[in-house]
């Protein structure tokens, strides 16, 4: 159904930024072998604070609510 502002009702209540990298740190080892370049970057590396790991349990906790949502997972952009 669409609202007054003319937008259909399942358009998410809640957007997440989140990061590619969430996964990541849970990776099997033959995981990160399969995908070298994915599996050792610096995000994954050095996970200030447990960041990537706060994120995954936050995503979760979202998926979780009931409420409709869209997370995002931007990746690193470079100059090449």
């Amino acid at each position: 159904t669409k609202g007054s502002s003319g937008v259909s009702g399942n358009c998410p209540k809640v957007v997440m930024l989140s990061s590619a990298g969430v996964t990541r740190p849970s990776w099997d080892d033959a995981k990160k072998e399969k995908l070298v370049g994915c599996a050792d970057i610096p995000i994954v590396r050095l996970n200030p604070f447990g960041i990537l790991d706060v994120k995954a349990e936050s995503e979760q906790k979202l998926r979780d609510s009931g409420v409709n949502y869209c997370i995002v997972r931007p990746c690193g952009l470079n100059d090449n």
